[in-house]
């Protein structure tokens, strides 16, 4: 395998996990999920400061994932449009390495992650369950004239 191909399997371990932070033991996981909140949020001020990119439109960081060792992070982003979606990720993808260094900087760990940026499509998933719930619930209601409660 090539090193390139190391490499990628390496990050795509280190992030094999969703939202890994669920797996780390309790006495290091405060210390982590403080670590993946100083990384959303020196994402965050980065973008509102320092980037002027127009693809970049309106976007948040809805939550971060990081690797044990902060050797890796996965940024999870929403768009207020759908259509500026492909466009906002090609912008961050853009500004990765302005972002890393913002990163590098709050952090101040052995590593600095390789940021890798994906939709956050928790909120549409949460949008399709609430549709099929109200979908469902005509069909659960009692017949008119049903017993009293």
């Amino acid at each position: 395998m090539a090193a390139g191909g190391d490499e990628r399997s390496i990050r795509d371990r280190a992030l094999s996990n969703a939202r890994g932070t669920r797996t780390i033991s309790h006495s290091s996981g405060s210390r982590h999920r403080r670590g993946a909140e100083i990384i959303r949020e020196a994402i965050s001020g980065a973008i509102a400061r320092d980037l002027a990119d127009p693809r970049l439109g309106f976007v948040t960081i809805t939550d971060v994932s990081a690797s044990p060792d902060f050797a890796a992070a996965r940024v999870f982003v929403t768009t207020l449009q759908e259509s500026q979606r492909e466009r906002s990720l090609a912008a961050l993808e853009s500004a990765r390495g302005v972002l890393q260094r913002r990163v590098a900087d709050a952090l101040k760990t052995r590593n600095t992650p390789h940021l890798e940026f994906v939709y956050d499509d928790l909120q549409d998933r949460a949008r399709r369950i609430d549709e099929l719930l109200d979908q469902a619930a005509p069909s659960d209601q009692k017949p008119a004239g049903g017993h009293d409660e």
